[in-house]
């Protein structure tokens, strides 16, 4: 997990996801994330809004891992590590799938639990 550099063009996919992050019908959630937000009692929705004055305030840390679920090719993960989400420290990662147009770009949320490790100390 690297702290990601917002100033750098290979960051570019961070204004999609903020972008992106402002309509929660544009992102998709796993079973497990469908899961533990239930489990949490949040929606998508919550933890996107959350995520839109972390991703705009370059204080907070967001670091990125490659994503290897892909075959033809690797996707960047962009991790939340904590994500504040009504009153809960919560390890988000999002990633953008790769999409034909513009109009089928979506985000989909990989994890959003509780860390089950401590999250760095950066920035905190």
């Amino acid at each position: 997990m690297d702290l990601v550099d917002r100033k750098s063009p290979g960051h570019a996919p961070v204004r999609k996801i903020l972008d992106l992050a402002r309509y929660p019908h544009h992102c998709n959630v796993t079973e497990r994330v469908k899961g533990d937000l239930i489990r949490l009692k949040l929606s998508k929705g919550d933890v996107l809004e959350a995520a839109i004055p972390h991703l705009k305030n370059p204080a907070l840390p967001l670091y990125c891992e490659l994503q290897t679920m892909y075959e033809e090719i690797d996707i960047m993960g962009y991790i939340f590590c904590p994500l504040v989400v009504k009153g809960l420290e919560l390890y988000v990662k999002l990633i953008l799938p790769p999409a034909d147009c513009e109009l089928n770009e979506r985000l989909l949320m990989l994890a959003s639990h509780e860390p089950k490790f401590p999250c760095p100390e950066v920035g905190r």
